[in-house]
């Protein structure tokens, strides 16, 4: 069984985003403690069946598992966006055992982040959300990852910008160790119970004295509760769609190589191809994952034709790349995995 959310992201995928040093506590808790207010009762375990032909199937896997997390009485819960996308099963399972069919209500692609929710009931426990305004670098939190298992304490070690090559980029992330199993879709929780935000990537990060330690990056849940109603009602958000060009760039040697491209994506019917090098968008120069995907999405929303310069293994050229909203790409395509 292939399972996305056991997949370990590599230093050279993810290090990248941290623009400073992280400093791990000198007193790293890795001791197990009761999660604060019934939060395990929320969490739910998440199993998701994906197509062999669909286009993340093997990237992301096509068994996936991983947790969602109540927020609503009516069953909405949260999850990582990866665990669904393209999913035609969806099963959530409570601490009790009983499981429950489960439909996707939308993938809110700029927080990374989804809303599920069963057909059944499955308990009336819901998490209450918080926001950073009370969270710093070395606060002690809880990772809750498992609906009947205890929590596992963790650190905050910096909470710091992540862009990821999927075209990907959020300005305020949680990185925490130590690194905890079953991560995607956990719960980050703090002292009083506070859902803070849910677990995405395993990662490995620069330690203090320069050794390399692993841990895992939570989005904050403030990123897509302001949005939940609108997403639920609309099944997207109530403003202009991303402009998405349908590619995966990687950082190295202080160069945008393209590594990936989505097939009848927007930058392969531009002809871009894989190790092309992203110097310019736009006319204006980029060389940083955040600087490519901010000078895209100034360019104007999902539709806008993007003007790319490229270098590679021929003379630099210009492209225009006619954008699209990635929501809808992947909901009327599925033509194979990615190249």
């Amino acid at each position: 069984m292939n399972k996305s959310s056991s997949a370990k992201h590599t230093a050279t995928e993810l290090r990248y985003p941290l623009r400073k040093r992280l400093e791990t506590s000198r007193a790293m808790p890795n001791k197990i403690t009761r999660a604060e207010h019934g939060v395990r009762n929320a969490v739910l375990q998440l199993r998701a069946i994906v197509p062999e032909d669909a286009m993340t199937s093997e990237l992301l896997g096509t068994e996936r598992e991983g947790l969602a997390v109540r927020i609503r009485d009516d069953g909405l819960a949260l999850t990582v966006g990866y665990l669904c996308l393209e999913a035609e099963q969806i099963w959530l399972r409570n601490g009790a055992g009983t499981t429950s069919p489960a439909h996707v209500i939308a993938q809110d692609t700029e927080s990374g982040l989804a809303l599920v929710r069963a057909d059944l009931p499955l308990g009336d426990v819901v998490a209450r959300t918080g926001t950073l305004d009370h969270v710093a670098a070395s606060q002690s939190l809880q990772v809750v990852n498992s609906p009947t298992d205890v929590a596992t304490a963790c650190t905050v070690v910096a909470i710091s910008e992540f862009a990821g090559r999927w075209e990907y980029l959020i300005d305020e992330a949680l990185y925490t160790v130590p690194a905890c199993d079953n991560w995607g879709g956990a719960a980050l929780v703090d002292a009083d119970g506070t859902l803070i935000g849910i677990g995405s990537l395993f990662l490995e990060l620069p330690g203090p004295r320069g050794e390399s330690v692993y841990g895992n990056l939570f989005v904050p849940v403030e990123l897509i509760m302001p949005h939940v109603d609108d997403l639920c009602r609309h099944g997207a958000r109530r403003t202009p769609a991303l402009p998405w060009l349908g590619w995966m760039i990687q950082e190295h040697e202080g160069q945008l190589v393209v590594v990936g491209i989505y097939p009848d994506g927007p930058a392969q019917r531009a002809g871009i191809r894989v190790e092309d090098t992203v110097s310019a968008v736009n006319g204006r120069p980029v060389n940083q994952l955040a600087d490519l995907f901010r000078t895209t999405w100034q360019t104007g929303a999902a539709g806008v034709d993007v003007p790319v310069t490229l270098a590679g293994d021929r003379a630099p050229r210009e492209v225009l790349v006619a954008s699209v909203d990635r929501n809808g790409f992947f909901q009327k395509l599925a033509s194979g995995p990615v190249n």
